[in-house]
């Protein structure tokens, strides 16, 4: 064993990309790749091609990368090393910013602190909805393929909308109809259903998070939304805005923004409930499937899925913009949010740049709202 992938070196890796792995799953991906593959521990195909692979399976992607290179740098015990150095800072920071912001009693300063925030959300999730848009590369696609995955971003713009119970249910049924249209094959579904109990509900709200959203980490968006402010109760649209953004600010995987959520349904128990929940289907995805993931991403089937449920997602994505910026009650947040999405389009800088701007914005001009007042 070399010492590139001795214990002491895998820890501080994997510590340093927890703590300090801001900008999402680009950011991430990058920060592993400048990690392992510049130093010459793995080799740049086999890290493309497990990239490529684990982005097939649903549930975050950048995190079960970070899980597979765990499993090829150190087994299995590395997988679940990997799980707890790269997940566990991030699920403890948005819990702590979810109680400071959200929690009973929470300072006026850091709520507008975390409103100025959640206003450039709706912009940062459309950015997300087009960069994942780009990578259909439409043009090139023959002129069926273009209206079917129309189709299906129109299916996720619109279900997201009008009834958020039905998003998974949506995104499923686009990935089996391109199957049906591509392979000329059938699949069955099994109903799920989640319980009227607080635990079960929450757990059923984080089980779509972990192992049933497609196509990036802002798909988590629209499946919390309906159950946590529609359906629950467990907070409300501005309060969700808030714990969204937190997710974004902190670093290390965005999912674990479930914990926020949790933390509202249910204090401090819950909301680790809910982290362990979402992730668990990531770490059995990974442990199972780590020898084949190659396969599973040259399979034809898996690959029609995906054409279907992915476009889906995007569009979830659209309408989850749409039902943020709803949100948004405060005067004051407006104007942050139009000159957001101006600064998101306009220029290609992190989303973690444009947050923090739109939290120094939510401070100045919620004081200055309240002097006019």
């Amino acid at each position: 064993m070399s010492t590139e992938t001795s214990w002491r070196v895998f820890a501080s890796r994997y510590l340093r990309l927890g703590w300090l792995g801001f900008g999402g799953p680009p950011g991430h991906v990058l920060m592993m790749r400048r990690q392992w593959v510049d130093t010459g521990v793995v080799e740049a195909n086999e890290f493309t091609d497990a990239f490529a692979s684990v982005s097939l399976l649903p549930g975050p992607a950048s995190t079960q990368l970070a899980l597979w290179l765990g499993w090829r740098l150190r087994g299995y015990a590395g997988l679940l090393a990997a799980a707890g150095f790269f997940i566990t800072p991030a699920v403890a920071l948005v819990l702590f910013f979810s109680w400071l912001v959200v929690g009973p009693g929470h300072p006026v300063v850091l709520e507008a602190a975390a409103l100025g925030a959640a206003a450039v959300v709706p912009a940062v999730a459309l950015r997300a909805a087009v960069d994942l848009g780009r990578g259909y590369k439409i043009a090139e696609l023959a002129r069926a393929r273009q209206v079917r995955l129309s189709l299906y971003v129109l299916v996720g713009i619109v279900t997201c909308i009008l009834s958020p119970l039905l998003l998974v249910v949506a995104m499923i049924l686009s990935g089996v109809a391109e199957i049906a249209v591509t392979q000329r094959s059938h699949a069955a579904l099994a109903a799920v259903g989640g319980g009227t109990a607080t635990k079960g509900a929450l757990a059923w709200m984080a089980l779509k998070v972990g192992a049933l959203s497609f196509g990036g980490g802002f798909v988590i968006v629209p499946l919390m939304h309906g159950d946590a402010v529609s359906t629950h109760h467990w907070m409300t649209a501005a309060a969700f805005s808030s714990v969204v953004a937190i997710g974004q600010l902190t670093p290390g995987p965005v999912v674990a923004t479930v914990a926020g959520v949790g933390y509202a349904a249910g204090g401090l128990g819950a909301g680790v409930f809910a982290a362990l929940v979402a992730f668990t289907p990531s770490i059995l995805f990974v442990g199972a499937g780590a020898r084949h993931l190659t396969r599973i991403r040259q399979h034809p089937v898996a690959r029609a899925f995906l054409d279907g449920a992915g476009p889906a997602a995007t569009g979830a994505i659209v309408g989850s913009a749409y039902l943020l910026l709803r949100s948004c009650t405060h005067p004051w947040q407006w104007p942050i949010a139009a000159v957001g999405a101006l600064a998101i389009v306009a220029v290609r800088r992190s989303p973690t740049v444009w947050l923090l701007a739109g939290t120094a914005a939510g401070l100045v001009l919620e004081a200055s709202f309240h002097v006019a007042v």
